[in-house]
């Protein structure tokens, strides 16, 4: 245990770093000269390098255990320190009347896996199985956050407690941005979890995955031509929007492949889908993103890849005979 320089934080080392192998990703020659700009606030650099590489180091999980911290708003207050984990409208200028009071808690959210749904799976999830194994609850800032949270939850027992107006004594803030084998592992447990609570429900081998109405940018211009070429070669055809978490779910646990644009409905997949398995991501060439790189890797899944053409903005189209090559390709290799 470390003590931060002010403030009477401690920082504690929770996983070691390690070496983590694996599978490599599946595209075809040409597609990573198809990309022209990477995801917003993503180097380019960094995005190839986790795509590319089959052998790294990560890092270590650390704890920042800070004193007395008030959570309102979304945001955690302290003296000499204030830290926005949910932006935006709402935020009250003078918090009164009594909070409540714990000795000690673990927050399992930060803005990105309070803000996207497919963090909240990739990384939510190994932080809340963390709190469990310390005999803590897992807070967040609203444990029905996602339209599916409340599905998952109870497939993949992992109750959480809200965390608003609330004053902690002992704050637990994870940092655990490397996917070391340790978090690798308690994401293993839940994903578990999930597939044992739908044992025996049988699903289609080939899945395609449509994107929500609230999801934002990468629209595919072609979609309709793309749903039908792949529901031609036996491709199932779902909208998570529109089913139940148990039903998502349940349709893609045996699937041996399951494409989609990237993006967070992805997550699904990445989820529940047998070790080995296959996620491929149609790919923006205007916000390409390796994310799902990650994540896959993390649940021992393959991850695949192919790039579509340009139209405006960040919307593209994905050439239907590149596809079908592309997945040729990837089910050749699974072979």
């Amino acid at each position: 245990m470390r003590k931060d320089s002010g403030g009477g934080a401690e920082t504690v080392d929770i996983d070691p770093a390690g070496r983590v192998e694996r599978a490599p990703a599946l595209f075809l020659p040409d597609e990573l000269d198809r990309i022209v700009a990477h995801y917003p606030g993503v180097a380019p650099k960094d995005d190839l390098d986790r795509l590319l590489h089959t052998s790294r180091i990560e890092p270590a999980t650390t704890a920042r255990i800070v004193p007395d911290v008030i959570i309102a708003d979304g945001t955690l207050l302290r003296h000499g320190g204030v830290q926005v984990v949910r932006p935006g409208p709402g935020k009250r200028k003078v918090l009164r009347g009594a909070f409540a009071t714990l000795p000690e808690a673990m927050l399992c959210a930060d803005y990105v896996i309070d803000r996207y749904f497919g963090h909240w799976v990739a990384d939510g999830w190994s932080r809340e199985q963390l709190a469990i194994e310390r005999g803590m609850v897992p807070m967040v800032l609203d444990p029905a956050r996602f339209g599916h949270s409340e599905g998952y939850r109870a497939l993949i027992d992992l109750p959480a407690r809200r965390l608003a107006d609330t004053r902690v004594r002992r704050l637990w803030l994870i940092d655990d941005r490397g996917y070391n084998p340790a978090r690798m592992e308690r994401f293993r447990q839940v994903r578990a979890r999930l597939r044992n609570a739908l044992a025996g429900r049988g699903g289609p081998g080939a899945v395609f995955i449509r994107r929500g109405a609230q999801a934002a940018g990468r629209t595919l211009r072609n979609e309709a031509e793309v749903i039908a070429a792949l529901a031609a070669r036996g491709f199932t055809i779902i909208a998570p929007d529109a089913l139940p978490a148990a039903k998502v779910a349940a349709t893609l646990r045996d699937a041996r492949i399951v494409v989609g644009v990237e993006g967070s409905a992805l997550a699904h997949a990445n989820a529940v889908l047998d070790p080995g398995a296959c996620v491929f991501a149609i790919q923006s060439p205007a916000s390409f993103n390796t994310i799902h790189r990650l994540a896959t890797a993390d649940a021992g899944l393959r991850f695949a890849f192919s790039v579509g053409d340009p139209a405006a903005g960040d919307d593209f189209t994905m050439p239907v005979e590149r596809l079908l090559r592309a997945i040729d390709m990837v089910e050749a290799s699974m072979r």
